[in-house]
Order: C-alpha cells, then sequence, then structure tokens
C-alpha cells in the first residue's frame, strides 16, 4: 500500500516530511509538497499552543479557506486537539448549538481568504528555483503573518481521565517552535515535537456531523484509532498508494470529502481539492493532473457524463458514495469504461465498511463486501429471485393516451432484490474497528449510540450465500399499507431500471384508508401516465404507486444526496392535492 502502519495520527505529517517534495496538496494551480505542508503544520501548532490551546480540547474549524483548514486539521492532531470542521456560511444558531452539544472550548476564525498565503508570497515559490531550505523558511514566514484568529467559547468541559497506573501529568506538554530549516532535514534533531496525551489513539479526534439527509443531523466523535482503521482499509481495498492523486469535490465537513485527506496521507498521495463541483472543471482535473481516484455522488456522475462519457485514462477508481445509484446510470457509465465502485458506509464508521465493483448490469452482482475486520449483523438473503418480465412500453396501452411516446422501448431489469429478502431483512447492526466512539455530548462520554460495542444503523439488509452485503433500503422508510409491509426503495430499484427513468423516488405517505399509498417523484421522458400504465401492468396493488410527478430534479443537500426530508414534503403536498386516491370506493385496493 506504500502506507506506514503506525498508530499515531498526530506523527503521520512528521513522518510524512520525509517524502520531501513529493505531492500533497494541490488547490486549484498551487501545489504544496509534503516538506512544505509539514513546515506550515508546524507553524500553526506553534501558534496554537501560544494562543493556549491545550490538548484534548475541541476546535470549530471552517473548511474554507482549503488550505486554512487542512493546516488546522494536521496541527490541533499533532496537538492531541480535537477539530469539529463546520462549512464556512454556518449560521451563528447552529454554531451556537454545536458548542453546547459539543462542549467545544474554542472556534477558530481564519485570515480573510483575499489576504491568505497566495498574496504574501507563497505563490511565486511554487515552482520557483529557490532551494528546499530557501522555501520552506519563506512559507513559515508567510505562514505566520497569514494566521486567524481563534477565539474561546467559554470554559472547558471535559478533560481525560488520568490512568490509573499513572499519577496526572503535572503540566501539558507543548509544541515549542523550531527553526523552518528543520523541515528540510528530516533526519535532525530539530523535528518536530509532537503533544503526547495517555490515551489519545481512544480519545476523541475528530467530531462530523452527519448529512442529516434523512432526519436532524447528529454528531460523531471519532478517535484516532478509528480514523487510522478506516484509512487503512479502504487504501487496501481501493489500492491507493505513494504518488497517486485523489480529487475531492466533496463537501468536506462531511466525512465523504473530510476522510480522502486523511487516507491520502496514510499513503503519501496527494490530495486535489475542488472547493465545489463544477463538471467542467473536474472533468479538466481528471485528465490534467492525472487524477486516479475520485470520490461522487450520483448526481455528480450524471453531470460529468454529460460534459464527456470518455472516461480518463489515468482513473482507476470513481467511488460512489452517499446514496445508492440507479443501475441505468451506472451501465452507462460502466458501458463507457468508467472504473465505478460503490460503498457502503456512514459517518459513524469514517465512511465504507463495505462495498463492490459495479458490472455492466449496474449493479455490485456479487454484492457489497465487507471490509477486513468488519462484522455485521443480520439475516440471509434467502434463495428467492424475481424472472425479468422484459415488459415494454409497446405492450402496454395507456389510459388517455399520452401525446409524446418514448423515442426507445422502456424495459425492465428486474433487479435481484425481492420481496422474500425484504421481509426476511432487518436492520443492520455493525461491529469493528472504524466504528465511532459514540454520539456527541457536553461531557464527552463514549458510547451513546451503541449497545455493546455494536451500532444499529436504520439500514435494512441481509447477507448473500456469499456472505456478502446486501442493502435493501431504510428501515424508516417501510410503511404500511392495505395490512402490508412495503419498502419503497425496492419498488425505486425496480422502476429506475426504465430506460426513460433517469432518477426516480417512492415516497410513503399516510392515508386515512389504507394507511399509507405510494407517491412517484422522477425525472425522465416518461410521461406520468405512461409509468402508471407500466406500475398497473407490472407491479402487485400494494406496490403500485398511486400518485405520479416529473420534476426538473430531485431536491439534494449541499453534500450533493438526496435532502429527504424536502422529497417526503413534495410528496405529501402532491398527495394532498391528488383526487384519484380519495375516488377509491371499494373494499380492497384495485
Amino acid at each position: 500500500m506504500g502506507t506506514d502502519q503506525g498508530d499515531d495520527l498526530s506523527r503521520l505529517l512528521e513522518r510524512r516530511r520525509a517524502l520531501g517534495d513529493a505531492g500533497a496538496l494541490r488547490i486549484g494551480d498551487r501545489r504544496y509538497s509534503y516538506a512544505e505542508l509539514a513546515v506550515l503544520v508546524e507553524q500553526r501548532a506553534a501558534a496554537l499552543t501560544g494562543a493556549g490551546v491545550a490538548a484534548a480540547e475541541l476546535v470549530l474549524c471552517p473548511t474554507t479557506p482549503v488550505l486554512d483548514s487542512v493546516l488546522m486539521q494536521w496541527a490541533l492532531a499533532s496537538l492531541g486537539v480535537a477539530m469539529l470542521p463546520v462549512r464556512a456560511d454556518l449560521p451563528a444558531s447552529r454554531r451556537e448549538s454545536l458548542i453546547r452539544t459539543t462542549g467545544a472550548e474554542w472556534s477558530w476564525r481564519p485570515a480573510d481568504e483575499n489576504v491568505g498565503l497566495a498574496d504574501v508570497g507563497l505563490a511565486s515559490l511554487i515552482g520557483a528555483g529557490a532551494d528546499t531550505a530557501e522555501r520552506v523558511t519563506r512559507i513559515a514566514d508567510a505562514e505566520r503573518r497569514a494566521a486567524g484568529t481563534l477565539i474561546r467559547c467559554g470554559s472547558a468541559h471535559w478533560s481525560p481521565p488520568a490512568p490509573a497506573s499513572e499519577p496526572a501529568p503535572a503540566a501539558r506538554p507543548t509544541l515549542a517552535a523550531r527553526p523552518a530549516l528543520a523541515a528540510a532535514h528530516p533526519n535532525s534533531s530539530a523535528s518536530l515535537t509532537t503533544t503526547v496525551v495517555p490515551g489519545a489513539a481512544t480519545a476523541p479526534a475528530l467530531f462530523v456531523e452527519t448529512s442529516g439527509s434523512s432526519a436532524e443531523p447528529k454528531i460523531v466523535m471519532l478517535s484516532a484509532a478509528t480514523i487510522i482503521a478506516s484509512c487503512l482499509a479502504v487504501n487496501a481495498r481501493l489500492e491507493l498508494k505513494r504518488g497517486d492523486r485523489w480529487l475531492c469535490v466533496l463537501p468536506r465537513q462531511h466525512v465523504g470529502g473530510l476522510a480522502i485527506g486523511y487516507r491520502c496521507a496514510f499513503a503519501g498521495a496527494e490530495l486535489v481539492v475542488q472547493s465545489r463541483f463544477e463538471a467542467e472543471k473536474v472533468r479538466v482535473a481528471l485528465w490534467d493532473q492525472r487524477i486516479t481516484h475520485l470520490s461522487l455522488v450520483p448526481a455528480m456522475l450524471q453531470r460529468l457524463l454529460d460534459v464527456d462519457p470518455t472516461p480518463p485514462p489515468d482513473l482507476r477508481v470513481a467511488l460512489l458514495g452517499g446514496q445508492g445509484i440507479d443501475s441505468n446510470l451506472a451501465r452507462r457509465a460502466v458501458e463507457q469504461g468508467w472504473p465505478l465502485y460503490l460503498g457502503y458506509g456512514m459517518t459513524e464508521t469514517f465512511s465504507q465498511v463495505a462495498g463492490g465493483w459495479i458490472d455492466a448490469d449496474g449493479l455490485p452482482q456479487r454484492g457489497m463486501i465487507p471490509l477486513d475486520g468488519v462484522e455485521l449483523s443480520c439475516p440471509s438473503c434467502g434463495e428467492a429471485n424475481i424472472k425479468s418480465r422484459g415488459v415494454t412500453l409497446a405492450d402496454i396501452q395507456p389510459p388517455e393516451q399520452p401525446t409524446r411516446q418514448p423515442k426507445q422501448q422502456t424495459r425492465s431489469r428486474a433487479c435481484p432484490k425481492t420481496q422474500a429478502a425484504v421481509q426476511q431483512a432487518q436492520p443492520l447492526r455493525i461491529r469493528g474497528p472504524m466504528l465511532m466512539l459514540g454520539y456527541a455530548n457536553p461531557t464527552r462520554t463514549p458510547g451513546h449510540g451503541l449497545d455493546n460495542g455494536w451500532l444499529q444503523t436504520s439500514d435494512l439488509a441481509c447477507r448473500l450465500p456469499s456472505g456478502n452485503l446486501q442493502v435493501l433500503g431504510r428501515a424508516d422508510d417501510v410503511v404500511l399499507i392495505a395490512g402490508i409491509n412495503v419498502l419503497p426503495a425496492e419498488i425505486e430499484r425496480e422502476l429506475a431500471q426504465l430506460d426513460q427513468i433517469a432518477e426516480i423516488a417512492i415516497i410513503g405517505v399516510p392515508d386515512p384508508t389504507w394507511g399509507h399509498r405510494l407517491v412517484a417523484l422522477y425525472v425522465g421522458e416518461l410521461e406520468p401516465a405512461q409509468l402508471e400504465a407500466w406500475c398497473r401492468s407490472n407491479l402487485s396493488s400494494h406496490r403500485r404507486p398511486r400518485t405520479f410527478a416529473r420534476l426538473e430534479h430531485l431536491p439534494t443537500l449541499r453534500s450533493g444526496k438526496r435532502d429527504r426530508q424536502r422529497l417526503i414534503a413534495q410528496a405529501e403536498a402532491l398527495a394532498r392535492t391528488s383526487e384519484a386516491p380519495r375516488k377509491q370506493t371499494k373494499s380492497s385496493l384495485d
């Protein structure tokens, strides 16, 4: 893997300094080597120590400017201080809520982005003729002049207990400022000094907010041991190695984007950051910067394919996560040669715990293969399979004859998820070395949200005969229709395979007669009447949507994941205005 198997997150950048001029970080046209980054981190750590930050405290840090947030990430780690990344435009009320929930002691306010390092001479050093010693000295001076402000949030709420076998330390170790020249000589005695905290590997090192796609966001506490275990396992699975380049276009206050920087540091790879996803800029970067790894949500992949379906020649992994992917979109990408890997994970496990390569059918046919060390508790999927009917719209007479016919036949490729599997599925339980310490609380007590070391997720899942994972949908999405449990996600997967459906969401809404009924919100070329006719001919009554709405796009969060709360609100509004379900007068569903 090209990765040091060390167990100390605080010393990672110190070790990486030995890579010298190897690329560590690229932001636009600016590139920073590992030697340069180590100097900047050292200077930032010294400034934080001088401001009074102590080991085991917590600092809120904006994710922009990008360089500033990367420096805070590694400087705080070197001091044994935890970080909570937040977006720069976080509302004051939400910031106050985060501080109350986590007991954060500090908030970091970076210098104005317009007077950052680029404006004090650093940009001219990149690629300049100066030798390494001169460059790192000038970089260190630039960092001192471009630092931000540390703001005290209140009195400390928490301190780690001293180990029973050792007396509490009389005073916390501090980081003494070292000459910047030391960065150019990693073997010298003036190397970076880091704070050593008893039990640091299992103390909170990182606080990350969940995306909030399905409920109110939670804040997850992660230890250094959790981060290390996840990075080593993911790097091994995706074969990330020294010299590779991983392009990050996901928000770095959430785990999908944040984890990439840690993985790259462990592998000695280069982190390439674009603060926002713009399809054309991403396409250019993929080709010009010879990107080997890329993380996306499905909506981003769709836009990339629309700009240019040709896969970049150096790209080995296009990691998809955050939500399931429509099989039509996946097939389109795979047919073009895109190397799609579907990951399953969550903030509570610092990203993925299982995943699989997507094949020509648009699905990971072997299921999701658990990462090394991950324990999963869920029942067997069983052996039942749905057979493909191969039905096309040419076989169906839609009511009221829609004026626009599809440009091509619409066919259904049945997915291997079955009603029998849904009935057997139970909420997935996860245990492993990359599991969180617990959900955040003001005293930072571990264990909140865990049951004897197990995390019970909201996802329904089962194990295939191979032992791999099959994720069927969310347990809290299951609705009762005419006395039968129905999983909308299973219907989504079936309808998503129709050729002229680009995206679809099936939402269950309350119904006074039947308990619930289903609403289909979709993007595609099919007329609602055509989709309704297909469903009437191919789906059993309790699995058939009663209301259909074609949208320009499905609502998403900043992270690119679907906004389930907005989808539910839209579906409920449509259901209220739909008269058709109210015309049902029979004693059973038609």
